[in-house]
């Protein structure tokens, strides 16, 4: 009989953004993994990817390998029927990331659950699955997996099935029938079913712990997340709650001793660390281009879309004091970053999102909220007056504001040039009202 490996990597992991479910802080739990020297850590939380970069970063600066994932909600049907108790109860699937085609497949499939699979559960389907499969690793999940459930329910036709299908959309290479031990008896049926699965369909085993909180000790106080999640009291002898406390980061060694019997389940892990290699490229300026009608500069359009923006908010021709800053701005720019202008010449198609966040603050003043271009407040008065901080804070944009008068134009520049910043200013507002915001 093979040997067990010396070293684990856990692959189905949830951390606090597994909300009400997950207890594991993401600091806490790669400290640990780092204390136990593990080569790379999954996470893999419920539905969502909200902790995928906080979680990138952190095993980063600690010397692992991450491996982005999330345990999906598949519906049994079509994740567009809602019809009661048989489209509530969707099965589990952990799916991995193993490069960055299969990243981006993973957001993709969030989405689709969030925005059109969402009853009780963010749901996709399995046509779904196979359109966005492509640089995935599939493990066959926990209980709540499909093929569990069914060897639960001595549906061993119906489990022979769901294997099936799932090889058929990732392939054998990169679909794992998934084991877990908690000491619950069900487990070990599931276990033996999945084990002769794997021989009749050439499939790898793959052992996970599906933990939920970093140390054994943090069991009680998980216990007390899921009363927050049901709504029951901790004293309630009949609330749900996890039958076992063994869902945590367990070491090698711990693993080991409870797979003795299947040293290669423990293996594949490692295979499955080896497959995955996503890399994220962090702190780019990740802005689209806009292209601009021929003839055209950068700056000839975005000086064409001020002078069309102002005529529109004055209802025809704009004050001496608006064509004079139009005159300053226009050609005189050669000084601006580049990225300014190319970001600038497109406010119909680049900015027009923005019209939901701006939010009124008081008489004639609105700030753009949820507009992530470094640190940027834009402040209007009743005149169509901008001020724009570009890298300090929205106070010292309303100080701005105070200071020069409610007629008097104003850019917090922040190292960028004031003209092209004011006429940056004039551009998005010209397709962008404050007069038709709320």
């Amino acid at each position: 009989m093979p040997h067990a490996p010396k070293n684990f990597v856990h692959l189905h992991n949830h951390t606090e953004y597994s909300l009400l479910d997950g207890a594991s802080r993401i600091p806490a739990l790669v400290a640990r993994a780092a204390e136990l020297e593990m080569p790379a850590l999954a996470m893999t939380d419920h539905g969502v990817m909200y902790g995928a970069i906080h979680f990138y970063k952190a095993c980063k600066d600690a010397g692992i390998k991450p491996i982005i994932g999330c345990e999906v909600y598949v519906a049994p049907r079509s994740r567009l029927l809602r019809e009661g108790r048989v489209d509530r109860d969707p099965n589990h699937l952990t799916l991995l990331a193993a490069n960055h085609e299969g990243y981006l497949n993973l957001m993709k499939l969030c989405t689709v659950g969030q925005m059109e699979g969402m009853y009780y559960k963010p749901r996709i389907d399995k046509e779904v699955l196979a359109e966005h499969s492509k640089g995935l690793v599939a493990l066959s999940g926990c209980l709540q997996g499909e093929a569990a459930s069914r060897i639960s329910d001595g549906d061993l036709e119906g489990a022979r099935e769901s294997v099936a299908a799932y090889r058929d959309i990732f392939g054998k290479d990169r679909f794992l029938l998934e084991v877990q031990r908690h000491g619950i008896d069900r487990q070990d049926v599931v276990n033996e079913a999945l084990t002769g699965f794997g021989k009749e369909f050439g499939l790898r085993l793959c052992a996970t712990n599906d933990l939920h909180y970093v140390h054994r000790h943090d069991s009680e106080a998980h216990d007390v997340l899921l009363c927050l999640q049901t709504g029951a009291r901790f004293n309630d002898p009949n609330r749900w709650r996890f039958s076992t406390q063994e869902n945590y980061l367990k070491t090698p060694e711990e693993m080991a001793t409870t797979f003795a019997d299947l040293p290669d389940a423990l293996a594949s892990t490692l295979d499955v660390a080896d497959m995955c290699d996503l890399k994220l490229h962090l702190g780019a300026t990740l802005l689209p281009p806009f292209d601009v009608p021929d003839g055209l500069s950068p700056d000839q359009y975005l000086t064409k879309l001020v002078a069309d923006g102002l005529k529109w908010r004055y209802n025809g021709e704009p004050g001496a004091a608006a064509r004079e800053l139009l005159r300053q701005s226009g050609a005189q720019s050669l000084e601006a970053p580049a990225v300014l202008t190319d970001v600038s010449v497109g406010p119909e198609e680049g900015f027009r999102f923005t019209r939901p966040a701006l939010v009124r603050e008081g008489e004639g003043i609105y700030v753009a909220e949820g507009f992530d271009f470094g640190n940027i407040a834009f402040l209007v008065n009743e005149e169509g007056v901008v001020a724009i901080d570009a890298g300090t804070t929205e106070e010292s944009a309303r100080a701005a504001m105070t200071d020069n008068g409610p007629s008097v134009w104003r850019a917090i520049t922040a190292g960028t040039p004031r003209r092209r910043m004011a006429a940056f200013s004039v551009a998005i507002f010209s397709s962008v009202s404050p007069r038709n915001s709320t």
